[in-house]
């Protein structure tokens, strides 16, 4: 429950049969907790209490949904604030002790290198990109060369060429209408002929006009077919001068049609070579010259990445060699500690070591090291890899002397341990209780035990138990008093069958922690 109010996964199996939805809630009080605060009022989320409340739903459909304050937020901000309120130390979180990734960031929360490991990450993160950008710009640039060295050519053979707008039709139209000239200048020789020739219009109409004129004298109507024939050799004078003016306008140039035509001819041949058609040359132009101003500036910039690449390839190697060194150093102090442990959790003759090594050819966000526990369970055997030397029982004892010794320098406030001790009873079971104890002096504790030595160490009791309610189970805790503390911790001494005996030696345990 707490876990999910906390982030934890969802699963419509927690939601109890026949009911729409099942709620987990729980308070924390923040008073003394500045980074919870400052998330909180980061995210608008700070009601002004000195208390946080988060709350989970999940619908019977495997929906969930989260609060904090009241308010709906992401599953994600719950994980924010869970991971500054609390930790769950379960009982089977002594097999995820095996892996090496978990070993390094055990020694790192045991030496406060969060800052550090924040740094060399940042730095690997950013020679990475660096990295990947200069990749990048290597696979658009493969034959860059031979591409350059084209797009320069070309650059070069558009800017002689230089297309102007519209070029291409103008041009064209020019040259139709200078190839149309020689057969329009002889259209205006025959209309000049048709109309002023030896026999042309103008003669016709006045040879006409004179033999209709004679006729006016005997016949008076004839006078206004002189006056129209008169009118017309006037109209056609008129458009003969007008014609031969426009001969004059007519350009026959030679020179000029052979210099359009040759001006087509290399429109048309640049164009194919680009497969495109005269009109678009100019955006060609645009574009090639683009392209080419693009890869000068590509080659520029790849010789900035290696110089970049160069100095934050070395800023992340002086921080991981510092890592390094201060991993060295506190695996010293780690070893050291949890062996005292491992000794007093019945293993007196027992060793831890932990071994790092820096490799100059492993790059990654943790840094250059490779971390590994080596224990010595029994004496006379050296020290092995904690994967392949620990038995179940050893490798939870040893586990739980990783987790108080972290625990007691942990800054988050609550922790959980879920049977934890599992594997140990006797002598180690009542240490094992006093190390939770001694954790719970700076840190708020919760322990769930089945071992009346570690039970007997805790300040309050709660006693859980499910009951059985018109076929529907459920689960209850109660806080104990002094005489239930006694009857439970002497229940879990004496079974079923409670002696007054069993009853005094709980009172003796009780009174010694």
């Amino acid at each position: 429950a707490l876990a999910l109010a906390l982030g934890a996964r969802a699963s419509a199996q927690w939601v109890r049969q026949g009911a729409e939805r099942a709620e987990v809630t729980a308070l924390f009080d923040i008073q003394s907790l500045p980074e919870v605060r400052a998330l909180a009022a980061q995210l608008e989320l700070d009601d002004g209490d000195t208390e946080v409340h988060l709350r989970r739903t999940v619908t019977a459909d495997g929906r969930s949904r989260g609060y904090v304050n009241g308010r709906p937020v992401p599953v994600q901000t719950l994980k924010d604030f869970g991971r500054h309120l609390a930790d769950v130390h379960g009982q089977s979180e002594h097999q995820t002790l095996l892996s090496p990734g978990v070993q390094r960031e055990l020694l790192d929360a045991f030496g406060a290198h969060k800052t550090q490991c924040e740094k060399v990450a940042k730095l690997f993160d950013d020679y990475q990109d660096l990295s990947m950008e200069r990749d990048a710009l290597l696979g658009g640039t493969q034959d860059a060369d031979a591409r350059r060295a084209l797009l320069e050519y070309q650059v070069e053979e558009l800017d002689e060429l230089a297309p102007q707008p519209n070029e291409f039709e103008i041009t064209r139209e020019e040259l139709g209408k200078l190839s149309r000239a020689g057969q329009r200048l002889e259209d205006v020789d025959r209309a000049q002929q048709a109309l002023t020739g030896d026999e042309g219009a103008d003669t016709q109409v006045h040879r006409a006009l004179g033999l209709v004129a004679s006729m006016a004298e005997d016949y008076p109507q004839a006078a206004g077919a002189a006056e129209l024939l008169e009118s017309a050799a006037i109209h056609i004078n008129e458009a003969a001068s007008q014609i031969s003016d426009l001969a004059a306008q007519l350009d026959v140039d030679p020179e000029r049609l052979t210099e359009l035509e040759s001006r087509l001819d290399q429109l048309h041949s640049v164009a194919r070579k680009h497969r495109v058609q005269p009109e678009e040359l100019l955006q060609i132009q645009t574009d090639v010259a683009a392209e080419l101003e693009t890869l000068v500036q590509a080659t520029g910039r790849l010789r900035e990445l290696d110089s970049s690449i160069d100095k934050a390839r070395d800023a992340y190697l002086d921080a991981a060699k510092t890592l390094s060194k201060i991993r060295e150093k506190a695996a010293k102090e780690f070893g050291k500690k949890v062996t005292e442990n491992m000794a007093e959790l019945g293993m007196a003759k027992g060793q831890c070591l932990v071994d790092v090594k820096a490799d100059a050819n492993s790059f990654s966000r943790h840094g250059q090291d490779s971390v590994e526990f080596m224990v010595s369970a029994n004496p006379g055997l050296p020290p092995g890899p904690l994967r392949k030397v620990a038995s179940g029982g050893e490798l939870s004892r040893i586990s739980l002397a990783i987790q108080v010794i972290l625990a007691a320098d942990s800054g988050v406030p609550t922790l959980v341990f879920d049977e934890v001790d599992v594997g140990v009873g006797g002598r180690v079971a009542e240490i094992v209780g006093k190390r939770l104890r001694d954790v719970a002096s700076v840190r708020q504790v919760l322990c769930i035990t089945h071992l009346p030595q570690v039970a007997a160490q805790g300040e309050t009791h709660l006693r859980i138990e499910k009951q059985l309610e018109s076929d529907t189970s459920s689960t209850r805790l109660a806080e104990l008093d002094a005489k239930a503390r006694v009857d439970e911790i002497a229940r879990m001494l004496g079974g079923v069958e409670i002696t007054e005996r069993t009853l005094d030696h709980a009172r003796e345990m009780l009174g010694l922690a």
